[in-house]
């Protein structure tokens, strides 16, 4: 986002969860990226966690994965294609 993480995190918390979008793994994630993007580690493994976890198909929850990977988080398990 061109603001900045901190708007792009206002921006998704002022969405609320609309029920079109609740458990969308997308939703989760560019939370996740802006609580990263704003060095709260912690709290974006635990939201990546989420939306690894609503992920539609293996690809989608392997990057997830990666993501919690990059900010140190050991991943219980990433589901394999097949």
């Amino acid at each position: 986002m061109r603001d900045g993480p901190q708007a792009q995190l206002d921006a998704v918390d002022a969405l609320g969860t609309p029920k079109e979008l609740a458990g969308h793994h997308a939703l989760a994630a560019v939370r996740a990226d802006a609580l990263r993007r704003l060095g709260l580690a912690r709290e974006a493994a635990a939201t990546y966690e989420e939306a690894r976890a609503a992920a539609p198909n293996a690809a989608i929850a392997r990057e997830y994965s990666r993501r919690l990977t990059e900010l140190g988080h050991r991943t219980k398990g990433t589901p394999q294609d097949g």
